[in-house]
Formats: C-alpha cells, sequence, structure tokens
C-alpha cells in the first residue's frame, strides 16, 4: 500500500513538472523570439542617425528623464560634441525656453551630446519638433570626443574628430532676438537664473508661441521651445514574464484531469494484478 501511495506521488509530481516545463519552454520561446526581433529591427533593419542634442535634454538638465523612454525607439550616447561654426543660443520665452536660431556665425560655438539613433526614434523627433513646418532639421559638422578625453584636456579640438550630425534649428524669429544674451552651452542651473519651466506647470491659456513675433508661410504662429528628444541607451528589454490566462489555466485543469485519470487507471490494473508491478515495471 506505501509502494502504490509513493508511485502515485511521484506520477502526480512527473506530471507538475511536465504541465509547468511546457508552459515554461512556449514562454521563454515567445520572449526569445520577441527580444530577438526587436534587436534586429533596431539595429539591422532600421539605420542610425547622428543627432546632436544642446538644451534640456542633456544629462542633469530637466528633460534627460525623457531619453530613457524605450517607446520611442532606439538611441546610443555616443560622446560630447561641440559645433563647427557659431550659432545663438539663447533662452527666451515666458518659460525660459533654450532654443538654436538659424544664424551661423553669431554667438558661440555651442557644446552639446551626440546621440545615435534608429529611424523610429528620428521621426519621433521630427514629429515632436513639428519639422519641417515650425523647426527644420538640418546636417551639420560638429566635432565629437568621448567624454573622459573631454576631461582629461582643455584641448577640445586636438582630442576629437569630426562627423555629420542632425540638428534642430528656429529659422525665422524676430531679429531683436539676436539682442538676448548668448551662450556657448546650456544649463538649467547656469548663473542667467532662468529656470525652464516644465510642460506640466505651464498655464495652458497662455500661448508662448506668440513671443516669437514671426508666422510661417501659413499664417500660424511658429514655435518658440525647444524640442524635448527622447533617447533610450540600451536595447528594448524583453517584456515582463506573462502570467497564466484563463485559457492557460482550463487548459492546465484539463491536462490535469487526464494525468490523474491515467494514474488511477494505472494503479487500479496494479491493485487487481497478483503478481504486483512486474507486469509493469523492468
Amino acid at each position: 500500500m506505501l509502494f502504490h501511495i509513493a508511485a502515485a506521488a511521484v506520477l502526480t509530481n512527473i506530471a507538475f513538472m511536465e504541465i509547468y516545463s511546457f508552459y515554461e519552454l512556449a514562454d521563454n520561446i515567445a520572449d526569445n523570439y520577441y527580444y530577438l526581433t526587436r534587436m534586429y529591427e533596431n539595429l539591422f533593419k532600421s539605420p542610425l542617425h547622428r543627432v546632436f542634442v544642446y538644451g534640456t535634454l542633456k544629462r542633469g538638465e530637466p528633460n534627460h528623464s525623457l531619453i530613457q523612454d524605450t517607446s520611442n525607439g532606439y538611441a546610443k550616447f555616443l560622446g560630447l560634441g561641440r559645433t563647427t561654426t557659431p550659432y545663438p543660443l539663447i533662452i527666451a520665452t515666458h518659460y525660459n525656453i533654450p532654443f538654436l536660431l538659424k544664424k551661423p556665425g553669431f554667438g558661440h560655438h555651442i557644446f552639446g551630446e551626440v546621440y545615435d539613433v534608429d529611424t523610429q526614434m528620428l521621426k519621433k523627433l521630427d514629429e515632436l519638433e513639428e519639422h519641417p513646418t515650425f523647426y527644420e532639421r538640418s546636417e551639420e559638422n560638429v566635432l565629437i570626443t568621448p567624454e573622459a578625453k573631454a576631461k582629461a584636456s582643455d584641448n577640445f579640438e586636438a582630442i576629437s574628430t569630426l562627423t555629420k550630425v542632425w540638428i534642430y534649428f528656429l529659422p525665422r524669429f524676430r531679429a531683436s532676438l539676436l539682442e538676448s544674451p548668448m551662450y556657448s552651452s546650456y544649463s538649467n542651473e547656469g548663473s542667467h537664473g532662468l529656470k525652464y519651466c516644465e510642460k506640466y506647470v505651464r498655464d495652458p491659456s497662455y500661448d508662448h508661441r506668440r513671443e516669437r513675433g514671426e508666422y510661417n508661410k501659413a499664417g500660424r504662429p511658429a514655435l518658440t521651445k525647444l524640442f524635448c528628444i527622447k533617447y533610450d541607451v540600451a536595447l528594448p528589454p524583453t517584456p515582463h514574464h506573462r502570467r497564466m490566462n484563463v485559457s492557460t489555466l482550463i487548459m492546465s485543469f484539463y491536462a490535469m484531469r487526464l494525468a490523474m485519470r491515467i494514474l488511477c487507471s494505472f494503479l487500479q490494473a496494479i491493485k487487481r494484478d497478483s503478481r504486483g508491478l512486474s507486469r509493469y515495471l523492468p
């Protein structure tokens, strides 16, 4: 009798292990397929585009958390960058928004960060920047260097290499904006004291776009805010482990019923057999 109970317990455990292994295998296959598919799409199917960031998306700035949003695509931080041509980087509007005027030869060489982004990310940037309706994305030369080298040397040009990047410019603006203080590097904590006002605390009834004073060809006031870019510095993660849904539980229930019926039939056959287990076991 004890042997029969032990045999039943062993077979029951085996049944549970088989069912669990079946679902675990299916789950792992699905997870790996998802991960490999996303990795292929991000690194092989989609070409990478190089983008220069100079405003509130730099590390330590108000919108830097946006680059960690993986839903906008793939991005990788490459190093620190500096434009080869001077541009006016100013802080303007009621909300103290930094933006770059398309006026080469004025202002300073601009320091920022360089990222490689995929096509999905670039489209998202264009959508949020409203390129080319308001802002214009222009390909320009910048100097780039690893961050570690930049910290160890004061001569940026000597330790950097030339690369082409996309930069979002404000192409049409009021001439008086060129009289604003110009900066070579943006920091929300700078001595200028102009704290950036994030979207969620802005007055929805106030249209800061009209501060620019210029209108686009469609007759609408052009945007003055520098677009907030989102980046991801790692490959998209695999989804969380999926829990068993209702259909899976039902399948498990019927599979267990079948296993128990087979087990009961086996034990009943042993009980009826006068020779015990010799007929079923080697």
